[in-house]
């Protein structure tokens, strides 16, 4: 195996710890602020809500930059979560990140471009409101490779981890965009000529 996969695994793994360790530490920190209380024994249990996520269309021509918005609608509240946006590597370049206004509440946001993946973790600020307001949690950069064979780009995003503030999963809902390539008039041929 080369230096190169090993290091980016090496990324991959780091980052994954990371985000547990933080998630770990914010949840016992949120479920220990009353020192009074008589512990008690928390069940994994998965919370019902409305928490949607959607990841907005974009249109673009070749060697354009674009912006992939991963929006939050219908919010409950949460304080930890790992997101995965996976690309295509032979259409897509990742540029960079743009944290949105419904993220100013972290007390951490973690992102990582491994190989085809943008990984992205994130931690409420205890000492902040929990409550996100529907809106864009973060912009994806990527430039659009001039030499790119399809017209649609269908986006994987996913959510692996999603808690609220007593550890609890809480259930949502995805809805995917797509990336519609515009192609110039004349620029298939030029391309099956070459």
């Amino acid at each position: 195996m080369s230096n190169k996969k090993i290091e980016i695994k090496l990324v991959y793994v780091i980052a994954i710890i990371i985000a547990i360790c933080v998630i770990v530490f914010v949840v016992h920190k949120v479920n220990n602020k009353d020192n009074n209380s008589t512990p008690t024994a928390k069940q994994n249990v998965e919370i019902s809500s409305n928490t949607k996520f959607k990841v907005a269309d974009v249109e673009a021509s070749k060697g354009e930059e674009i912006d992939i918005k991963i929006n939050l609608l219908n919010t409950t509240n949460f304080v930890a979560a790992n997101f995965e946006y996976q690309y295509d590597k032979d259409s897509l370049e990742y540029v960079s990140y743009e944290k949105g206004e419904t993220a100013e509440n972290a007390a951490m946001l973690m992102i990582n471009n491994v190989d085809d993946k943008v990984l992205i973790g994130y931690v409420a600020d205890p000492q902040k409101e929990k409550t996100l307001n529907s809106g864009n949690i973060i912009s994806l950069k990527f430039k659009v490779k001039g030499d790119t064979k399809v017209e649609e780009i269908k986006n994987i995003f996913k959510c692996t981890t999603l808690k609220n503030e007593d550890g609890s999963d809480i259930k949502y809902d995805i809805e995917q965009g797509n990336i519609k390539i515009k192609w110039e008039r004349g620029q298939e041929l030029d391309e099956e000529k070459g």
